[in-house]
């Protein structure tokens, strides 16, 4: 097994066996964290961010609300399970563009969202 390596701003700070909790970590935790998390080439990386102390602009605003309206509508999808087949079978057509059929979901509903 690779180790992760985790980052703080370019400079590796450690480097760890995975376990199933951080190979399934990316993004933010939570918005009031300053920790980042990402995945490149196979390790996974974590830095801390200067959280901004500029207000959000509207454009800024319009986009995370895009995203959190697409990110519903594709978890809701995924508890019904038509629904989940249907996404599953985009999924998979994509020739490995959308590795899940949430992925799917959520691309769809974001550029359906941003076009309205």
């Amino acid at each position: 097994m690779r180790p992760y390596n985790f980052a703080t701003k370019n400079l590796i700070i450690m480097a760890i066996v995975p376990i199933s909790l951080i190979e399934s970590i990316h993004g933010k935790l939570d918005k009031d964290e300053n920790f980042v998390f990402s995945k490149r080439y196979g390790s996974t990386y974590v830095w801390e961010v200067e959280p901004s102390e500029k207000e959000p602009t509207m454009g800024q605003l319009a986009q995370q609300e895009r995203f959190a309206q697409a990110a519903s509508r594709a978890a809701a999808d995924m508890l019904d399970l038509e629904k989940k087949a249907e996404w599953q079978a985009v999924a998979e057509a994509s020739n490995g563009k959308y590795k899940t059929a949430r992925g799917a979901a959520f691309a769809a509903y974001y550029t359906e969202i941003g076009n309205e």
